[in-house]
């Protein structure tokens, strides 16, 4: 089942439109750029609100947005490539590019200090930095615990320290759980960036340039923002209410900003969460996705993304809240049973997106592909893009029948 690639008709998407503009008036979110398309045809395309909402400047069609965690999609894509070629294998161990990684410790369970540890059971493979399933975390996660404390002490992925170094700190920490044995969202694409590079021989960014960013035409996309460009980076904003996040409200993410508005100065590269990049760039990259003859990954790379490679039970997120239905490949979660706010239609796509609401995904029956942009902190997996898709999924399922 395809949707036709050639010219209209096509689907309706006029209520998915409306209820996303919905969202943008009442200030859940600040603006929002979406498309829906085919390999060789976008389908729907709006770009509605505020780049800039106290200045009232609006969204335009080349924003650029900080896109955090769909820079994992990059990362995990430039992982493959070097597997194609055979510079790597899925089961090696992580050690043996990054020996810091030998004779990893694990925390035990009713652990009071950090050094309450015992052997790993078995090494962290690169497969578990793919699929999550190594024993790293996000301090984020875990606020307050053993582990989230080492990180913050640690100073893991701060700006000022390089990549390498914090890898290397990274390595000296205990892991949350064996390899293998638990799903943890985490630093782990970040490791897997540091490998890129050792493999490679090259600086993870200049690796992805050649290899992903220069082949897909991805002009856009940098790791760090050139001054010329800055004008185009679109605010960074929060809920007024954290704790109601429908309710309408935002407040410019002031120290956000500073963080994650890069400057050329700060050595550190994260490649599970800091790319910069703009819809037309990520579109771009997800077509590639899509089977045929201009697909960047080989018809086998393509199937390790759109295949579950944990148990559906294992995958929780964030830290201790089941991800209903879903399971995990190495690119993002898998819709294995769509939950109550999805459609059935969903069922078998690959999505993930980004902690300031940037949020995207693949579905193969139908050969499309879907984006949001947006940037409002605290906005990954939320209603207003589960309410969208759901809508396009409807328009859809009526064009079909």
């Amino acid at each position: 089942m395809t949707l036709p690639a050639g010219q209209p008709p096509s689907p309706d998407f006029s209520n998915a439109r409306a209820a996303l503009r919905r969202f943008v008036d009442a200030q859940v979110i600040p603006g929002a750029a979406a498309v829906i398309a085919t390999a060789n045809r976008v389908l729907e395309e709006d770009v509605y609100g505020w780049a800039d909402l106290e200045e009232r400047i609006p969204l335009r069609h080349d924003q650029i947005y900080r896109v955090f965690s769909n820079t994992k999609l990059v990362t995990t894509c430039g992982l493959l490539l070097l597997l194609e070629k055979g510079h790597c294998r899925l089961d090696d161990p992580v050690a043996h590019y990054l020996p810091a990684f030998s004779r990893m410790r694990v925390l035990r369970k009713t652990a009071l200090s950090l050094d309450d540890t015992e052997a790993a059971r078995q090494p962290p493979t690169l497969r578990h930095l793919l699929t999550h399933t190594a024993g790293l975390v996000y301090a984020g996660t875990h606020p307050g615990s053993l582990l989230a404390q080492a990180y913050q002490r640690e100073r893991i992925l701060d700006p000022a320290i390089a990549l390498e170094e914090s890898i290397d700190r990274l390595a000296a920490l205990p892991l949350l759980f064996h390899p293998g044995e638990g799903w943890e969202y985490s630093m782990a694409t970040d490791v897997l960036g540091r490998v890129i590079e050792v493999i490679s021989g090259a600086r993870v960014e200049d690796f992805l340039q050649q290899t992903v960013f220069d082949p897909l035409a991805m002009r856009d996309s940098v790791f760090r923002l050139p001054p010329q460009k800055l004008p185009r980076l679109a605010g960074l904003y929060e809920p007024a209410q954290p704790d109601h996040p429908l309710k309408g409200g935002l407040t410019r993410a002031t120290e956000l900003e500073s963080i994650y508005t890069t400057n050329d100065v700060r050595p550190l590269i994260s490649p599970g969460g800091g790319l910069f990049s703009t819809t037309a760039d990520m579109l771009q990259l997800l077509r590639a996705l899509l089977p045929g003859e201009h697909a960047l990954l080989r018809p086998e790379s393509l199937e390790l993304l759109l295949t579950s490679q944990v148990p559906a039970s294992m995958v929780r997120y964030p830290a201790t809240r089941p991800a209903s239905g879903k399971t995990f490949s190495f690119g993002g979660a898998l819709t294995v049973q769509p939950s109550s706010i999805e459609h059935p239609l969903s069922k078998g796509e690959l999505q993930w997106g980004g902690i300031a609401g940037t949020h995207w995904w693949l579905h193969p029956t139908f050969k499309t592909v879907g984006l949001i942009m947006t940037q409002r902190h605290l906005g990954f997996w939320h209603l207003f893009s589960f309410q969208y898709k759901n809508l396009t999924y409807r328009a859809i399922e009526a064009f079909l029948t």
